[in-house]
């Protein structure tokens, strides 16, 4: 899938609405990695659905088109529309989501050696909203990746390297949408992937540094040299 960066992504709890906002200009790592955005997502629900979406009107939502001068709206537009369409020819429905979230990594027990995310919990999603409409990622099973088993040696080295504050990445393998009809969640409709997770790691905050990660028996990541642990 090519990644671009264009709207703010943001992911919730149904618990905490605003509990975690993480803004796109921010996904791009040194080591290459960039989540999956809006369009992106928007993309891959329609051709999920055997849908193709209409070009003219998710570019009649671009500021671009807004901001432009009557006399170049209509080139500007057409312009936008070759953008989104490109965008969309090169979303694949078998290739895998990124998402990037930001952790506290100040949750660690000594008692049971674990770090505790409660950013990560069974009323988890993750939300796009873009061209009119709300799109929300749902992982039946990311409740698994509340507390993560780790040795209070790697605890001390991610706080003492990665500070208070650590990102989470999730790839994710989209298996199913919801066609039938947008689901209601904190009060917005949304329509719906549904997701598995194929991998699960926590890097420092600027994508640098590895500290533990977690993986499907089917999939393997093609970059870990940075990898301090592994479970």
């Amino acid at each position: 899938m090519k990644k671009r960066q264009f709207y703010i992504i943001s992911a919730m709890t149904v618990f905490v609405l605003s509990a975690l906002i993480f803004v796109a200009d921010a996904a791009k790592a040194r080591n290459g990695f960039e989540a999956t955005n809006a369009i992106e997502i928007a993309s891959l629900f329609y051709k999920m659905t055997g849908q193709t979406p209409g070009f003219s009107t998710w570019a009649s939502y671009s500021d671009k088109v807004e901001k432009a001068p009557e006399f170049d709206k209509q080139a500007v537009q057409a312009q936008e529309e070759t953008r989104l369409r490109e965008i969309f020819y090169n979303v694949f429905t078998d290739e895998m989501l990124n998402v990037q979230i930001r952790v506290d990594n100040r949750n660690y027990s000594d008692l049971q050696q674990k770090l505790f995310l409660p950013e990560v919990n069974e009323d988890t999603y993750f939300s796009y909203s873009i061209f009119g409409q709300n799109y929300a990622l749902i992982v039946p099973d990311i409740a698994r990746f509340n507390a993560l088993d780790m040795p209070q040696d790697l605890a001390e080295k991610i706080q003492d390297m990665g500070g208070s504050y650590s990102r989470a990445e999730l790839t994710l393998k989209p298996v199913r949408a919801e066609k039938s009809a947008p689901i209601p969640i904190d009060g917005k409709d949304y329509w719906v992937i549904l997701c598995e997770i194929a991998g699960f790691r926590l890097w420092d905050n600027d994508r640098e540094r590895l500290f533990w990660s977690d993986y499907k028996d089917w999939y393997k990541p093609d970059n870990d040299l940075l990898e301090l642990y592994r479970r």
